[in-house]
């Protein structure tokens, strides 16, 4: 269980912490309008990459999923 929570936790803050550093150097290597769809691009992974992660690397999570899906 600690294990795999050291993993979800590792995955996400890397994604965070990739997230920030683009928001810092992002304005000045590209033109604003770029900058800013590739910032709905990256929130909006952010936002929906946590449940798949949950998939994949909980088996709390993932256990009464493939129960679901063998019905």
């Amino acid at each position: 269980m600690m294990r795999n929570l050291t993993i979800l936790t590792g995955i996400n803050s890397s994604i965070f912490l990739f997230v920030f550093i683009w928001q810092s150097i992002g304005k000045e290597i590209m033109e604003l309008q770029s900058y800013m769809a590739t910032m709905y691009v990256l929130s909006d992974s952010m936002t929906l990459l946590l449940p798949y992660m949950l998939l994949v690397f909980d088996r709390n999570v993932r256990k009464p999923w493939q129960k679901s899906l063998e019905v």
